[in-house]
């Protein structure tokens, strides 16, 4: 729920520079579009395997999601000016 809540608000501040939250947001489509590509091609090979697409593309996701929120969780230990906005 923390981290749910530094999301919500690191977005918020984020959206003042709107050419940056868009570009962040295209960012993050391109990165998922490449990950899923590659993991389709590399699992397609023909190569024997118990790994399936779906697993991959779930962990490409899940995977997205801890980073960005550890991302945030950074930023938020590192700036201490950003920290004393949320409250």
């Amino acid at each position: 729920m923390k981290y749910i809540y530094f999301f919500i608000k690191s977005f918020k501040s984020q959206f003042a520079y709107r050419k940056s939250v868009l570009l962040k947001f295209m960012g993050t489509g391109l990165e998922l579009f490449v990950m899923i590509n590659l993991w389709t091609a590399l699992l397609h090979t023909g190569t024997e395997t118990e790994i399936t697409l779906q697993d991959m593309l779930f962990f490409v996701i899940v995977n997205m999601l801890v980073g960005e929120m550890s991302h945030v969780n950074m930023l938020l230990n590192w700036n201490p000016r950003f920290v004393m906005a949320l409250y």
